[in-house]
């Protein structure tokens, strides 16, 4: 059984949704509350430490919100950092009946403090002020309609506002792709951290629900409304649920999706990941664990790749994380790293290579703190190259040395650092279409090149094409990680 959320919003007055939760009448609608009764303690516009537009919930007139007798308050959107970053509406109050909740804009670039979301309270009488109640049911799926950016979306829940800012009064989850079904008990004090989640929701009381555009250090671009939102009163454990199958194509050069894998049940993510146009345009079609690039009209004509589409574990960037992966992980602390992979590189034309892209951070918090692939990895890179074609090396120099590794003949090249600065390292053959490799094989042998530390963090293991030119029809039938093994 569940119950659905009716988003319907009046046409009367010209009012702003306000902040703060409510539980009391029947109706399953958005209407008008009308009269200007503000019943504020506190001046605020938003210069408090609170994170909402108005702290109490006041109903300074507007539309109001009702969910199936089991939410009901004000919303409002807002953004973390007023004077830095961007939002459009303003208000609530231009929807007309029937109408998405909508939220577009900009969060800043270095924006302490930056985020945009759309919030509602969930227990709060059309006049009076928010109140709080333990989330009902087993959970909540969330659909949205993503118009621009491809960013790592949230949904939170947020007790009482008495401590501000206290990471222990919110409790978040990371939205997959466009959308799904999440527990209660799945939503952690971090939303970001797979080693360390922090504290687990448990029933603790809610004043407000939001769906949350985190910022970073990088500028970030935002266009989404709230498709649905339904409180869950039962949810089905099954891992078809938690893991479910799925294809598409992907266009933009930014664009990436979540993906599965069943029995095993292991998530991962597929990157278009065209870090280098120059005006043409590359397309991937993904079914689960494997795609395929369908266009490729790039070209850089030599120095770096134009692009990498490929397949990611682990947490390599705020929006390229996979979910319930074992990484980052400290390198001392590694078992095996065990992974298969095959593709048909050698057969589509063009000057590309085939090859793993493994990072190692300084710990196990950076992939977080950073968006932008130029700035990470911090510490190593570790590539493996099965095939290249055109005539293409890696970045760091030969060193004439060769290691054997999963029955295979590898080149060593060291010396020059990656394109974050980080040092590098890549074991190069060729016309290698299939193998199962440990990868903590080459780790353990970069470690003691004195390229790799064991205080490294292993945060991301990828797999996939990087393009100079041509490359259409290059194909990742398998890539699977043996994440037990970690």
């Amino acid at each position: 059984m569940f119950y659905r959320l009716l988003i319907l919003l009046s046409t009367l007055g010209c009012f702003v949704f306000l902040a703060s939760p409510g539980c009391s009448s029947d109706s399953r609608t958005l209407r008008p509350t009308g009269g200007s009764s503000d019943s504020d303690s506190d001046a605020d516009s938003d210069s408090d430490s609170d994170s909402d537009s108005d702290s109490d919930g006041d109903a300074a007139g507007g539309d109001y919100l009702e969910i199936d007798n089991v939410w009901y308050g004000y919303a409002w959107p807002e953004v973390g950092n007023p004077e830095a970053d961007e939002m459009s509406p303003s208000d609530f109050s231009k929807l007309d009946d029937g109408d998405q909740m909508c939220l577009a804009g900009t969060l800043a670039k270095d924006g302490i403090g930056s985020y945009g979301m759309i919030a509602f309270n969930i227990k709060q009488e059309p006049d009076g002020e928010p109140e709080t109640l333990p989330v009902q049911g087993d959970g909540i799926t969330v659909a949205l309609d993503i118009e621009t950016g491809f960013n790592l979306y949230q949904v939170e829940l947020h007790g009482p506002r008495a401590n501000p800012g206290d990471e222990h009064n919110v409790w978040c989850h990371n939205i997959v792709g466009s959308g799904g079904t999440y527990r209660w008990d799945e939503f952690y004090t971090r939303c970001y951290n797979n080693l360390n989640p922090g504290d687990a929701y448990a029933g603790e009381p809610i004043e407000f629900i939001s769906i949350t555009v985190p910022g970073n250090l990088s500028s970030i671009p935002f266009d989404f409304c709230i498709a649905d939102i339904i409180p869950e009163e039962t949810i089905d454990e099954g891992t078809d649920d938690l893991y479910p199958e799925k294809s598409g194509e992907i266009c933009l050069d930014t664009g990436k999706e979540n993906v599965y894998t069943q029995d095993p049940d292991v998530g991962y993510k597929i990157s278009n990941n065209v870090w280098n146009p120059t005006g043409g345009e590359q397309c991937i079609e993904y079914d689960n664990n494997s795609f395929e690039v369908t266009k490729q009209t790039n070209s850089t004509g030599g120095g770096a790749p134009t692009g990498y589409p490929s397949i990611i574990y682990g947490a390599k960037t705020q929006s390229e994380i996979t979910r319930f992966s074992k990484l980052p992980k400290k390198v001392s602390d590694l078992g095996n790293v065990t992974t298969h992979w095959r593709h048909n590189a050698g057969g589509p034309s063009g000057t590309y290579n085939a090859a793993y892209d493994v990072w190692f951070n300084y710990s196990e918090e950076e992939w977080n703190e950073v968006s932008d692939q130029g700035d990470l990895p911090t510490a190593a890179y570790l590539m493996v190259w099965y095939h290249s074609q055109g005539g293409i090396t890696p970045i760091p120099s030969n060193t004439g040395q060769r290691v054997n590794i999963a029955g295979v003949s590898w080149e060593v090249w060291t010396g020059n650092p990656g394109p974050s600065g980080a040092k590098h390292i890549a074991y190069v053959a060729n016309g290698e279409t299939e193998l199962t490799i440990d990868l903590k094989d080459f780790i353990d042998d970069a470690v003691d090149r004195g390229v790799i530390s064991e205080s490294y963090y292993l945060s991301a293991i990828q797999a996939g094409f990087e393009i100079w030119s041509g490359g259409a029809g290059l194909k990742t039938t398998e890539f699977r990680v043996d994440e037990d093994s970690i």
